[in-house]
């Protein structure tokens, strides 16, 4: 009950804007939790428990993402339709190369926040090459 009363003080808190990224963020996360999961169906881990529990939470992850993409469309559709192209562009690269590309996009993620004028220097460079 004490955490639901702080996450509720901290979204009064916050903007406008940065509930709309927070509800960005959780649509995102949510797709790629389905594509993992739904991944698992074809390994030989998909049996028993492990299967069930994946059925219930794939169900609730679609559910759940279908509610949080309707609350950020409602906000700024074309904000909401911008994202989801970039979105849906992301997500297909990143099911391309797996985790090991999400973990290098992680670290790019980092060196941007330590210096994103030489990121953005390096990226602008290799896609004029």
């Amino acid at each position: 009950m004490e955490q639901q009363l702080r996450l509720a003080i901290k979204l009064n808190i916050m903007t406008k804007e940065k509930q709309t990224e927070t509800l960005t963020g959780a649509v995102i996360i949510n797709q790629l939790a389905l594509h993992y999961n739904e991944q698992l169906k074809y390994t030989n881990f998909y049996k028993k428990e492990l299967k069930n529990s994946l059925n219930r939470t794939v169900r609730e992850l679609i559910k759940a993402e279908q509610n949080e993409f309707d609350k950020v469309f409602d906000e700024d559709s074309e904000y909401t339709e911008k994202i989801s192209e970039n979105v849906t562009n992301i997500m297909l690269e990143l099911s391309k190369g797996g985790f090991a590309d999400m973990v290098l996009m992680g670290n790019m993620m980092v060196a941007y926040k330590k210096d994103p004028k030489a990121i953005d220097g390096i990226v602008k460079k290799v896609l004029n090459k």
